[in-house]
């Protein structure tokens, strides 16, 4: 079950998308770890050279955008699971009529 679809034409789902990353980061034990995420890079970025820190900044791009993919991809496959659900319990529903 590959789930790679476009958002660009589909604003309803954008704005569905963008609440449900705003209630995930709104939350309160996730704001805990990620002050101690950001504390214990903080710590680690005073510890090391200029060539380092640039390398730990190019890190955590690329990594924030890997977990964006991760999230947005997760969240499409849940919406498409949702409605192939809702299509096959109709079906069972008119065939149970």
């Amino acid at each position: 079950f590959d789930v790679k679809l476009k958002l660009n034409n589909t604003p309803f789902l954008i704005n569905l998308y963008e609440n449900f990353i705003d209630q995930y980061s709104s939350d309160a034990s996730d704001r805990t770890h990620i002050t101690k995420l950001v504390n214990i890079e903080e710590n680690v970025i005073k510890r090391v050279d200029k060539d380092t820190k640039k390398l730990i900044d190019e890190w955590n791009i690329e990594r924030e955008n890997l977990f964006l993919d991760i999230i947005k991809q997760a969240f499409i496959y849940g919406y498409c699971t949702c409605q192939e659900i809702n299509n096959e319990t109709k079906v069972i529903r008119s065939d149970s009529k």
